[in-house]
């Protein structure tokens, strides 16, 4: 019976590793445009700072399936997820970027 409940204990643990892996799917992260001319930086609890041409403003984002949804103090901008971009209006599209290029000037 013992044996049960530490077999039980296994499985239960590996279904959290499971879900934990697969879970993310958020944008938290910074994210850049193709011409580094603007910047948006993801805290993952719903806060935004978005940086454009020297001016750094601050916002707040939800997610909804395949949605982000911006909301700052110019507007709201509503991108789609695809992979590692986000897709927003006018041919806005935003590349996520790793710890090694954030600050780089382009």
């Amino acid at each position: 019976m013992q044996d049960m409940s530490i077999t039980s204990q296994i499985v239960a643990f590996g279904l959290v590793l499971v879900l934990a892996a697969c879970g993310g799917g958020g944008v938290e992260g910074t994210y850049r445009d193709e011409l580094g001319v603007s910047e948006y930086r993801f805290d993952g609890g719903g806060t935004v700072e978005i940086a454009a041409m020297g001016i750094i403003v601050d916002g707040e984002y939800e997610e909804k399936k395949d949605q982000v949804i911006v909301h700052g103090p110019h507007g709201t901008l509503v991108f789609r997820k695809e992979g590692a971009r986000l897709v927003g209006p006018m041919g806005l599209a935003l590349r996520r970027i790793d710890d090694t290029e954030k600050g780089d000037e382009r």
